[in-house]
């Protein structure tokens, strides 16, 4: 019973973090499109869309790499383990980006010309990448600060 009621904190925490990342990654395909000028007409709910689609493939490309290849790297290096979550951030990155646009485009929330493809698989893969990155980054600075100790001249000041 006890390990369902932490599943489900866990999932539900990373739901609502993955929203809010969604709602991040939003703002963010606004502005990088506007500067651009990727898209010919577009609606904010279109944005949201693609955002939270984004934001949703990157939590799954997460939880696959930790229950799969995860586990294999429980006893090496942290770098190691960094850099093998970079191929699952750029696959995921690629297809939640490019499912979420076609997706937008299809149902008549924003136009762009979406052949090929390619382009926006690869915007949307490093996007992943670029995001996930930052993310970690200030992660680590995060922890990194609230795990410091006081150095001992400081204390008697």
């Amino acid at each position: 019973m006890r390990v369902f009621q932490f599943l489900d904190r866990r999932v539900a925490a990373g739901g609502i973090e993955s929203a809010v990342f969604g709602l991040v990654c939003a703002a963010a395909l606004l502005l990088l499109h506007g500067a651009l000028g990727a898209v010919h007409w577009w609606s904010i709910s279109g944005y949201i869309l693609i955002g939270m689609i984004f934001s949703f493939a990157e939590l799954a490309a997460d939880r696959l790499w930790e229950y799969t290849v995860g586990n294999m790297f429980k006893r090496s290096s942290p770098i190691a383990a960094f850099c093998a979550r970079i191929l699952f951030w750029y696959v995921a990155g690629g297809a939640g980006y490019t499912f979420g646009m076609i997706l937008a485009k299809r149902i008549g929330l924003m136009g762009f010309y979406d052949i090929p493809v390619k382009p926006i698989f690869n915007f949307g893969a490093m996007l992943g990448v670029a995001f996930q990155v930052t993310m970690q980054i200030v992660l680590y600075l995060t922890i990194r600060m609230k795990t410091r100790r006081p150095s001992m001249g400081s204390a008697g000041s």
